[in-house]
């Protein structure tokens, strides 16, 4: 037994003089960072069908997704003229994908070299991490050994894999106007668009018929995003003609009596600085005759409100409904439109 185990300690010092891999005997040992050595590291950047190229403008309102086709030169033992420095199997390289987005697609993903000749051959795998608004590719090169060996036959060997990224909107990232991103140290120009204002008008009538008159509420307020919209320089407009003639000093604003301009049947009403928040407008008007003298018939009544900006029309609300149910609703008051 001892003279086995002799045997064997110089067949090691023999390896071990010589220089040979002995690693390769059996598994892989762990490799060194070769990232410096890559080469031709490039990505195509696409946002639907549509290339997008370093310094080009990409445009949130079109999708704020895309997809990224990286590749690179992966130096083995095979190319001719020989590299400085080789990737052999078990090594690792690492480097940032992006900055100003988010990981959408697989974390884990195979690398591909295309050979119609010898036949396609893994590389290796690529494993995304997104983390701050930065997307980083670690690699390891664990692909088919007959790639990294001198007399494999391999050369000009590429690895390549694809990536999802959606912008990431957080915080500043996601106000309206440009954003400078990167992918693969390439500079983009990302524009958000305007957050569009939500505008809201309702509007609701209660018929008292004992002072022969409607109780008008219209509440206006405009949104954007999750910010209200000051209503400054805002107009509120009111078409009375199909509902009677405006009741005088029965207009108020948040509760505060106000004066409405009054052209013909029209009343406006320009808010002042500052109007934030929802505005609730109140007013009156008489029940005309032909509504209000008509016995146990259900009579309809109805107008719209409007809310304006530079005397465009944002957004309008109209209301009806009937005016009372039956003779005994207008004797008591009661009743809503």
């Amino acid at each position: 037994m001892k003279y086995k185990a002799g045997i064997w300690l110089l067949v090691f010092a023999i390896l071990v003089s010589a220089g040979l891999p002995i690693g390769r005997l059996s598994v892989w040992a762990a490799g060194g960072d070769k990232t410096s050595a890559l080469t031709e590291l490039t990505a195509v950047v696409k946002q639907g069908s549509t290339v997008i190229n370093p310094g080009d403008t990409i445009n949130i309102s079109n999708g704020d997704t895309l997809s990224v086709e990286v590749s690179f030169r992966v130096p083995v033992a095979g190319d001719d003229p020989a590299p400085p420095t080789v990737v052999e199997q078990g090594d690792t390289a690492s480097f940032e994908l992006s900055q100003g987005f988010t990981l959408l697609s697989g974390t884990t993903l195979t690398m591909i070299h295309k050979d119609p000749i010898n036949g396609d051959k893994r590389v290796g795998t690529a494993t995304l991490n997104s983390a701050g608004g930065s997307v980083n590719a670690d690699i390891l090169f664990d692909g088919d050994s007959v790639i990294f060996d001198e007399n494999g036959g391999y050369y000009n060997v590429s690895g390549e894999f694809s990536a999802q990224l959606r912008y990431d909107n957080s915080g500043s990232a996601g106000d309206e106007g440009n954003h400078t991103i990167t992918i693969l140290g390439k500079t983009y120009t990302v524009v958000v668009p305007p957050t569009p204002v939500v505008y809201n008008v309702a509007k609701s009538g209660v018929a008292d018929l004992a002072h022969n008159k409607i109780d008008w509420t219209v509440t206006l307020s405009a949104t954007k995003g999750a910010t209200a919209v000051d209503l400054k320089d805002y107009e509120f407009s009111d078409d009375l003609s199909n509902v009677g003639t405006y009741v005088p000093s029965s207009f108020t604003v948040g509760g505060v009596a106000a004066t409405p301009v009054e052209t013909g049947s029209v009343i406006t009403y320009k808010f002042p600085d500052p109007s934030s928040g929802p505005q609730e407008v109140k007013f009156s008007t008489t029940i005309p005759d032909n509504k209000y003298y008509v016995n146990n018939v259900n009579q309809s009544i109805s107008n719209t409100a409007q809310l304006l900006k530079d005397n465009v029309v944002v957004k309008k609300r109209g209301r009806s409904g009937k005016l009372y149910d039956a003779e005994v609703d207008r004797e008591n008051g009661g009743g809503q439109s």
